[in-house]
């Protein structure tokens, strides 16, 4: 189930165990404490157990688990990034264990993927970024519960530049409503003043115009970031990153959009976007890019480059050779 689906679901039946997954931590957050909320707001200290899953073992889970709740309905038991190492017989015995203590619910949480054992016994609750869709009403209802207003290309700015996390969302709407309080309307200036352009996005602009062979553009690009070492380097790497994908793409494009995410970490808003940029390369290519990229990292990295801004001219330079 979709992270966004929960409060409902919750509302008609609860089941015995949860797994909370994916990679925008605001969903993954909102789900957690939902599922908190199981415990009830009287006696939570009695009710609520929180496990580090690393320090954790199935027996550990077991006892917290079996325990009667006290002046409440249920008991929540959270376990945090359980190992992914136990075998089928510990698997077996934890999903016993859940359905016999069916009065309280275990939630399994995870910063990032989770593991294939939790599948068998828990529901999945989907924390991955949502698409672009969704998190634009997401966003729009955030705006109206504050009573301001936004514009259509303001908004989608707003979502493109926090590369649909809705976490950045949040944070930079707080910011925005600061900046429009007199005027409760959101637009295109307030975002591009306002608003901090996540690396991706950032990133994603610079591929866009190297393989567009816009190369004013990509060159001023470079120049926002000139002298931040820091930044610079996040973008090398993340630029290494987004050709290397663009070429897993387009050496798979023939496989589902669903694989492809799951293959490369991403959701599958990003494997559009990357499949948008990989039909405008031949691999050959597209490779000898990626193959730059990674020496020009080296470089710097070794101190045969001393800049990070050259390092990054002279990659971008010769992809706007050879796209």
């Amino acid at each position: 189930m979709l992270a966004i689906e929960l409060k409902d679901k919750l509302n008609s039946q609860v089941d015995h165990a949860y797994c909370i997954s994916g990679d925008d931590a605001y969903l993954r957050g909102e789900a957690l404490s939902l599922l908190r909320g199981l415990a009830g707001v009287d006696f939570v200290e009695f009710n609520l157990s929180e496990l580090d899953g690393g320090n954790s073992n199935v027996s550990d889970i077991i006892a917290n688990l079996s325990q009667v709740p006290f002046m409440s309905s249920r008991r929540v038991v959270v376990v945090r990034d359980f190992c992914d190492n136990i075998s089928d017989d510990e698997v077996e015995k934890l999903g016993n264990a859940i359905v016999k203590e069916e009065d309280n619910v275990v939630v399994f949480y995870y910063s990032g993927q989770a593991p294939n054992f939790v599948k068998k016994i828990a529901t999945m609750v989907d924390c991955n970024k949502l698409k672009d869709g969704d998190v634009k009403s997401v966003a729009l209802r955030w705006i109206s519960e504050r009573s301001y207003d936004i514009s259509g290309t303001a908004i989608y700015k707003l979502i493109s530049y926090t590369n649909c996390d809705l976490m950045r969302i949040k944070n930079e709407l707080d910011k925005l409503f600061n900046y429009c309080q007199d005027t409760k309307i959101i637009d295109d200036n307030a975002v591009e003043t306002v608003v901090s352009k996540d690396i991706e996005f950032v990133v994603f602009a610079l591929s866009n115009a190297v393989s567009e062979k816009r190369a004013k553009d990509a060159y001023a690009i470079l120049g926002e970031a000139k002298g931040d070492i820091g930044k610079n380097l996040g973008m090398l790497t993340t630029l290494i990153n987004q050709f290397r994908r663009t070429l897993h793409v387009l050496l798979n494009k023939t496989d589902t959009k669903a694989n492809l995410a799951k293959q490369l970490g991403i959701s599958e808003y990003a494997v559009g976007r990357t499949l948008t940029l990989a039909s405008k390369y031949k691999p050959v290519k597209l490779k000898a890019i990626v193959d730059k990229l990674e020496e020009v990292e080296y470089y710097f990295k070794s101190g045969k480059i001393i800049s990070i801004d050259e390092a990054l001219f002279i990659g971008v330079a010769y992809a706007l050779e050879n796209c």
